[in-house]
């Protein structure tokens, strides 16, 4: 085995092969950052749908208490305890 040889296997080659890790590493980690930004995305999403999904439930009750002249004395949605479970 030539010098060149020894040097290019003890050295080089690990050091390659340990700096592809470490950027194999890094797009690991910003694939997941990436991943738990669109999770957190796709929780503000719905949390929108369901509070509008309430509030306009919440105002058909409302107008059809009105309009047969019955008092409506439920508290708006924001004022209401939060539910547990899943509201989807």
């Amino acid at each position: 085995m030539s010098l060149y040889h020894f040097i290019t296997n003890r050295f080089t080659i690990p050091a390659i092969q340990a700096h592809e890790a470490r950027g194999r590493e890094e797009g690991r980690e910003e694939g997941r950052e990436e991943g738990r930004e669109e999770g957190r995305e796709e929780g503000r999403e719905e949390g929108r749908e369901r509070a509008n999904r309430a509030w306009s439930e919440w105002n058909q009750r409302r107008l059809a208490h009105e309009a047969q002249s019955i008092p409506f004395n439920e508290p708006p949605p924001d004022q209401q305890p939060p539910r547990k479970g899943k509201q989807l």
